[in-house]
C-alpha cells in the first residue's frame, strides 16, 4: 500500500482546506474517513451514528488538486481509506499559508500508521525549509472498504445556483423559529423557494432569475440523463433546517464562487 501527492499549487491547496472545513461544520462528525481514488478524494463519516444520519459527503477531483499523484493499493479499485481526527488534519492544513510547496503521503512509524502532511515554506534567507506535520490514522483493511459506500444519490432533476449565501443564512434563521424542518423547491427557470411552516403560520422566501447550469449529464450527450420536460415545474425536498445552516456556514468558509443546489426528484 503506497500513496504520495504534490498539491498542484497554493489555489488547490485552500480549497482542499476550505473543503475539511466546509465538511467538519456540515457534519460535526469527530472522526472521517479520507478515501483516496484513483480519480477522487472523497470525505465521509465513519462513526455509526452520522452513518446512520443524512447522506453527507464531499468529493474533489484528484486532477484539479494534484499535480502528482502516486496509489498502489490491493483494493480492486485501487482504494486506500483511513480514518482520523478530522481537526488534526486542519490544523495541518492551517500553516500552508504561503507555502512554496505542500505534499502529502502515508508512512508509517513502527506500528502507527500516519498521514504526513509536509510544506515548503521561503526562509528569510530565501532557502525553503521543509516542515512535517504527522496526522494520526486508522488504515481500514480493502476489504472494509466496501463497509462505506458513498451514498447512492437519485438523478438530480433541477440544478441551480444559491444566491449570496450571506442573506441566505438570515433567512434560514428566521425560518427556523417556525419549524426544524423547511421546504426547498426548484425549477428550470432559475426561481428557488424556501418555505418553513408550523402550526399557526406559514412563511416563504422566493427568488427569481437564479443561473440554472447545464448538469455535466447533458453535456456529455447521456442518453439516459433525466431531462426537465417542464421547465417551470417545481422540484421539491423537504430538510432538517440546522443541516441546511450548516452546510450554507461551511460554505462561507469557501471561496466566492457560487454554491450548487441539486433538488432532486421526488
Amino acid at each position: 500500500m503506497r500513496f504520495r501527492s504534490t498539491f498542484a499549487n497554493y489555489g488547490a491547496v485552500m480549497v482542499f482546506e476550505q473543503t475539511l472545513t466546509c465538511f467538519q461544520r456540515a457534519s460535526k462528525a469527530r472522526m472521517v474517513g479520507v478515501r483516496f481514488c484513483e480519480d477522487k478524494v472523497v470525505l465521509q463519516p465513519t462513526q455509526l451514528d452520522f452513518r446512520r444520519d443524512a447522506n453527507l459527503w464531499a468529493e474533489m477531483p484528484r486532477n484539479e488538486l494534484f499535480s502528482e499523484f502516486v496509489l498502489d493499493s490491493k483494493h480492486p479499485e485501487k482504494q486506500i481509506m483511513v480514518e482520523l481526527r478530522l481537526e488534526l488534519l486542519i490544523k495541518a492544513f492551517s500553516s500552508t499559508k504561503d507555502a512554496r510547496s505542500v505534499h502529502m503521503r502515508l508512512r508509517k512509524q513502527g506500528s502507527e500508521a500516519y498521514l504526513a502532511v509536509r510544506i515548503g515554506v521561503l526562509t528569510t534567507t530565501g532557502a525553503v525549509r521543509q516542515i512535517q506535520q504527522d496526522v494520526p490514522i486508522q488504515v481500514f483493511p480493502s476489504t472494509a472498504i466496501a463497509d462505506y459506500p458513498v451514498p447512492n444519490v437519485p438523478p438530480s432533476q433541477v440544478h441551480i445556483f444559491l444566491p449570496d449565501p450571506r442573506r441566505l443564512r438570515l433567512i434560514l434563521e428566521r425560518m427556523k423559529t417556525f419549524s426544524n424542518e423547511i421546504t426547498i423547491q426548484a425549477n428550470g427557470q432559475g426561481e428557488l423557494l424556501l418555505q418553513s411552516a408550523s402550526e399557526m403560520v406559514s412563511i416563504s422566501t422566493t427568488y427569481h432569475g437564479l443561473t440554472n447550469p447545464a448538469r455535466k449529464d447533458q453535456d456529455d450527450g447521456a442518453s439516459d440523463a433525466p431531462t426537465a420536460s417542464q421547465p417551470a415545474a417545481f422540484e421539491r425536498a423537504t430538510v432538517d433546517t440546522a443541516k441546511v445552516q450548516a452546510f450554507i456556514q461551511g460554505a462561507l468558509q469557501m471561496s466566492a464562487t457560487p454554491h450548487l443546489l441539486m433538488t432532486l426528484h421526488g
